[in-house]
């Protein structure tokens, strides 16, 4: 499963990441995921996750 997810982080994020406020829009998130698991959250940082790992995708700028 990590490997999946490695994959999927470096196909998405050279391209993501070029798009003009997604570094910021990237780093709330991290926030919030953080947020959830500090608070015992599982199942909202799961949500969280899996929509900003696919967020890219979305975004129709996957290499």
């Amino acid at each position: 499963m990590f490997q999946r997810l490695m994959y999927l982080i470096h196909l998405t994020t050279k391209g993501a990441l070029s798009v003009p406020g997604r570094t910021e829009d990237t780093l709330k998130e991290h926030r919030e995921f953080f947020s959830c698991l500090k608070s015992g959250d599982g199942d909202m940082a799961y949500k969280l996750m899996i929509r900003h790992l696919m967020m890219p995708l979305t975004m129709h700028i996957a290499e």
